[in-house]
């Protein structure tokens, strides 16, 4: 068993206990013709490690108020492809105000900063084929496009996987009342591991802009 599919198990375990609803709405299998366009599109072949990540799952269904990595709601490749399209060259140029070492600052969206995860306002979660200096192809950004920052937070989706199911495990997930309250599911991340809310996390409190 790889470590990509003993991760999703584990994710699966936990939300079989925690967050059924959740794990209902995890969706199939990518489809191969998805992968072909999405690389098509992107001239170029996808991480090894992202094809497997979606032979497991290919987002969260539309249709159910749900998130996952962080938070955030897991996207398909189908909107992933939406996205990317809307780009009107392959590399948006304005520069990112804050950007880590790893990550090219010179622009803010690109075909090769692959979005697997929105919040549907103003972040992404990305999967970058275009670092810079010590960063890492198929490395996992956090994008904040109205503030024009995007920082790393895992080194790889191996990475990004085996550090959601610890913090599962760790109880630095929690399920919000509010949500509850109306028959929903959605996971609240600890501050400390809150990419979303950079600004009020003290991992992140050494960004200035």
């Amino acid at each position: 068993m790889s470590s990509i599919e003993q991760s999703w198990e584990r994710i699966h375990i936990w939300l079989r206990s925690n967050a059924s609803i959740i794990l209902e709405s995890l969706q199939g299998a990518a489809d191969k013709s998805e992968i072909n366009q999405l690389e098509e599109i992107i001239e170029s072949k996808l991480p090894q490690q992202l094809i497997e990540f979606y032979s497991f799952h290919n987002g969260i269904n539309p249709n159910v108020l749900a998130n996952l990595f962080y938070g955030i709601n897991f996207i398909s490749i189908s909107n992933t492809i939406k996205q990317i399209s809307n780009y009107e060259t392959p590399n948006d140029k304005k520069p990112l105000k804050y950007a880590d070492c790893e990550i090219n600052s010179s622009y803010t969206f690109g075909r090769k900063r692959l979005p697997i995860a929105s919040d549907n306002g103003t972040c992404l979660l990305c999967v970058d084929l275009d670092p810079i200096d010590n960063g890492l192809v198929g490395q996992i950004i956090f994008l904040d496009y109205d503030y024009s920052v995007a920082f790393k937070l895992a080194n790889s989706i191996e990475e990004l996987l085996e550090k959601f199911s610890d913090d599962l495990e760790s109880e630095k997930y929690s399920l919000l009342p509010e949500a509850l309250e109306e028959g929903n599911e959605w996971l609240s991340p600890i501050k400390e591991i809150d990419p979303c809310n950079w600004f009020n996390s003290p991992t992140w409190s050494h960004i200035k802009i």
